[in-house]
């Protein structure tokens, strides 16, 4: 059957011979050199230096062959501007002299020439010279064409550092370091650090991550991103130390290779009972000392670096420490005791612990760590990412976080009864999740004529949480063509990956409104609702988001707040009359 023959593949085309031009102003001399290279090469002719220099720009030419002594412009001058006008490309230049002298040949050298003939031409020779020139060419190609690839290719991991960069600084400026009597200090070895420092307050309580990812730059500060959001989301919610410790190895273990981890030390700073709660993991010793610079505690390390066990293999435990008026806490990263010296010692925990204690009560009592830190260095180089927080327990620093909790509490409730939920990955996929809290909010004698609205806030709040946290969906899919089609197919898509992350949902019966409200918040370690300040900055939730009308038509109250993370209704058990205007 003719017609199932493969067709016959045409053969490559042959390779392109080189060309050379032949530069001299006797037509006997041009007519010898294009009979001596017309066997192996295309020849093109010049009468003249000038001539040669217009055809030099053209890139057809591959090779200059060009007598020194030409009326006008001879060898020597038009050698540099043909070199010029062939731009980046390597157009070598052989020049030709019926002379050997030392200084001629010096100076055709100096003027970029790559080669010399002495006349009379042997075409063995011409042709060897020429080969080797167009060798040297292929290489100056190649390696031309490799700095563009990596010049393209640097620039676009300049965008990407630049972009992660944003990102990163993002991270780090959410945490409360501009308290006073806290110090935070640190150095990294690359553009980005692969250390990590958060702080977070849990109402009267400041809760520190001092970390340090293995490796540097930019693999390893990748994992600031996972680490603070499960930091920022479980310390807002108030979740015990041992829980965020757990919540956290278990992220780093499904997320990264095993050859990428966390040593970290956490502490929950107390100062009203005047405690510390320490979990450490690979970092040295949380150094604690006295208001006049003596060492009264540590906190070593009892744990592997998270990541590298499962959340559910990590010990959870803490060592609680005293924390009294005067205090000082000091977590480092193991680059302050594991630096360098001009001899190339170690500085040493031992020299940490005498320059902190010899402080005694100066108020900038890590300024001598830091002098002798610098001393000891001297002007080698910084091998690891370095990073110190102090901490003292101050009047000032107790009240700042008291005037922070008492802006953000919300203390004019006064609780009746509350119920804490956290739904996993697994129990956000199943259809059912919510039906215990509804069956719960159902309850008349608990919530009255309001119940069906309190149903109604709940069921928007947490499918917002699960969509545009967890799976990150956007609401404004809906307003194309087909778009609840394809709005629901992609969330369907997503949540049959969902592999982590968590929605927790809080429910309490509380004093306000005039009589009882009922309290609902709902968090997600996801990125949340969109800030209300960009709302209006094509913000799907602005017009798409039907849901969050409801509920803030059903509310009394609707607070929208850590980035979007946590959504509060409060809702009066008693229908209110509304008034203003509002719906």
């Amino acid at each position: 059957m003719p017609w199932l023959t493969a067709p016959t593949p045409s053969p490559p085309p042959p390779p392109r011979r080189a060309t050379v031009l032949v530069v001299d102003d006797e037509p006997v001399n041009r007519t010898l050199l294009k009979g001596l290279l017309r066997r192996n090469f295309d020849v093109v002719e010049a009468a003249s230096g000038a001539d040669a220099l217009a055809l030099a720009p053209g890139g057809l030419i591959d090779v200059v062959v060009m007598d020194i002594h030409m009326p006008g412009m001879g060898g020597f001058e038009a050698t540099p501007l043909i070199k010029a006008a062939a731009g980046e490309r390597y157009l070598p230049v052989i020049l030709m002299t019926a002379s050997n002298e030392e200084a001629l040949l010096s100076e055709g050298l100096a003027r970029g020439a790559d080669d010399f003939l002495l006349k009379p031409i042997s075409r063995t020779l011409l042709e060897a010279k020429v080969n080797a020139l167009l060798r040297a060419a292929d290489v100056f190609r190649v390696l031309r064409d490799q700095n563009r690839e990596l010049t393209a290719r640097r620039a676009a991991a300049q965008r990407d550092y630049e972009i992660a960069r944003g990102v990163f600084d993002r991270v780090t400026r959410r945490s409360r370091l501009d308290l006073p009597d806290v110090i935070a200090e640190g150095s990294s070895l690359e553009a980005f650090n692969g250390d990590l420092l958060l702080a977070a307050q849990a109402g009267s309580k400041l809760r520190l991550l001092v970390g340090d990812f293995t490796g540097h730059g930019l693999s390893a500060a990748v994992g600031a991103l996972p680490v603070s959001e499960v930091f920022f989301a479980m310390t807002q919610q108030a979740f015990a130390l041992g829980d965020l410790v757990r919540e956290l190895a278990e992220k780093l273990h499904r997320m990264f290779p095993r050859d990428l981890f966390l040593a970290a030390c956490l502490v929950d700073i107390d100062l009203v009972s005047g405690s510390l709660a320490v979990w450490n993991g690979g970092l040295p010793d949380a150094l604690v000392f006295s208001g006049n610079g003596e060492l009264v505690a540590r906190a070593p390390s009892r744990h592997p670096p998270l990541g590298i066990l499962p959340g559910a293999a990590v010990d959870r435990a803490v060592v609680q420490l005293p924390f009294a008026r005067g205090a000082r806490l000091a977590v480092f990263s193991d680059g302050l005791p594991e630096s360098r010296g001009k001899d190339g010692t170690m500085f040493g925990i031992e020299r940490v612990e005498r320059e902190l204690t010899a402080a005694g009560r100066v108020a900038d009592w890590t300024a001598p760590l830091r002098e002798a830190h610098a001393a000891f260095r001297g002007l080698r180089a910084v091998e690891d990412d370095i990073t110190f927080v102090g901490i003292t327990h101050t009047p000032a620093l107790a009240a700042a976080l008291a005037d922070e909790a008492g802006r953000t509490s919300r203390g004019r409730d006064a609780t009746r009864a509350s119920l804490h939920v956290r739904f996993d990955a697994s129990a956000v996929k199943r259809a059912d999740a919510l039906a215990p809290l509804l069956d719960l909010l159902a309850t008349p004698a608990l919530f009255g004529p309001r119940r069906v609205d309190a149903q109604v806030i709940l069921t928007e709040l947490f499918a917002n949480a699960v969509d545009h946290g967890l799976l990150a969906l956007d609401s404004g899919i809906k307003e194309t063509p087909g778009g609840f089609a394809a709005y629901h197919r992609l969330r369907d898509e997503r949540l049959a990956s969902l592999a982590d992350g968590f929605v927790s949902v809080d429910i309490g019966l509380v004093a306000r409104c005039g009589g009882k409200a009922v309290v609902i918040t709902v968090a997600d370690t996801g990125r949340g609702f969109v800030p209300g300040e960009q709302a209006a900055q094509g913000c799907p939730y602005a017009k798409a988001g039907r849901g969050l009308q409801l509920v803030r038509a059903l509310a009394q109250e609707l607070d929208i707040r850590n980035g979007g993370t946590t959504v509060e209704a409060v809702l009066a058990m008693s229908p209110v009359p509304r008034t203003g205007g509002r719906p």
